[in-house]
């Protein structure tokens, strides 16, 4: 009788510590980074991701570099989403085609970003096209494109965990003319710019 007890009791300890584990393994898997500039900050995330415990650090005006500075120990070695870069090709595309110099700046801090933050994976949002209040010409938009490839390429080349989400095309109404019913200003995204974001990038995390 008493072996019989002993058995249950042994049993129902296995139960629980496997519920127990099943409970930690999916809280880990549903908590998941967001890293990026005020596109990220006015990003409702809660909201479009309702399943996922979320860390967010999103700062208005940000440009790569910056992050260097931040405290994001939090997201080392988690499911981190990237989107950053706009800040700065925006001051640099406008009249002419980015140089050489442009990019090696960019990847020097970009791939720190990369290998400090150990993600598993590192989701690399492409850069969002833009025409910000109405007063950019299309050349941006055509180095964005440039910048976004030139970050498929370098990933692939990190030896990193990642996925590359490539959202800039349904942004874009016509060549390099943005969507503006997407867009709030012609640079942050509008709440059905949001919704499109969101569900592109729903089905990868």
């Amino acid at each position: 009788m008493r072996k019989n007890i002993e058995k249950v009791i042994f049993c129902v300890l296995i139960f629980c510590l496997g519920e127990l584990t099943s409970c930690v393994n999916t809280a880990e898997s549903s908590e998941i980074c967001f890293i990026g500039d005020s596109i990220t900050f006015l990003w409702d995330l809660e909201y479009y991701f309702p399943d996922k415990n979320i860390v967010k650090h999103g700062v208005s005006g940000t440009r790569i570099e910056n992050i260097e500075k931040w405290n994001i120990d939090d997201c080392i070695g988690k499911k981190t989403v990237v989107l950053i870069g706009t800040n700065n090709i925006a001051s640099n595309a406008d009249e002419k085609p980015l140089e050489d110099s442009f990019y090696n700046y960019f990847f020097k801090y970009y791939g720190g970003l990369v290998h400090r933050l150990k993600a598993t994976p590192f989701i690399a949002v492409s850069v969002l096209p833009r025409n910000e209040d109405g007063r950019q010409p299309t050349l941006v938009n055509e180095q964005i494109e440039i910048l976004n490839n030139r970050i498929r390429r370098f990933l692939d080349t990190a030896g990193v965990d990642y996925k590359y989400i490539n959202a800039f095309p349904y942004f874009l109404r016509e060549g390099y003319s943005i969507n503006n019913d997407l867009f709030s200003d012609g640079l942050h995204p509008s709440q059905e710019g949001y919704e499109l974001l969101s569900r592109i990038i729903g089905g990868e995390i």
